[in-house]
């Protein structure tokens, strides 16, 4: 319950605050600003996890993972 609780949080308070994407009818600056809704995110996150560089290394290449899954 904890990952599940922690994971509606940083979407609801981060991303879901930086990211509006009825305000972006432009394709182009929508996706950028959702590519950096999940960098914010995830920096979060990995902030969250301790301030060791594998953590933000490992949580940036998951946006960009989803990114390239797009």
């Amino acid at each position: 319950h904890w990952n599940i609780s922690v994971q509606w949080a940083l979407k609801r308070y981060i991303y879901e605050n930086y990211y509006e994407p009825k305000l972006h009818k432009d394709e182009k600056k929508r996706k950028k600003m959702q590519f950096k809704a999940q960098l914010l995110t995830v920096m979060v996150s990995a902030l969250w996890h301790g301030l060791y560089p594998g953590y933000f290394i490992s949580f940036a290449n998951w946006v960009l993972f989803i990114q390239s899954c797009n």
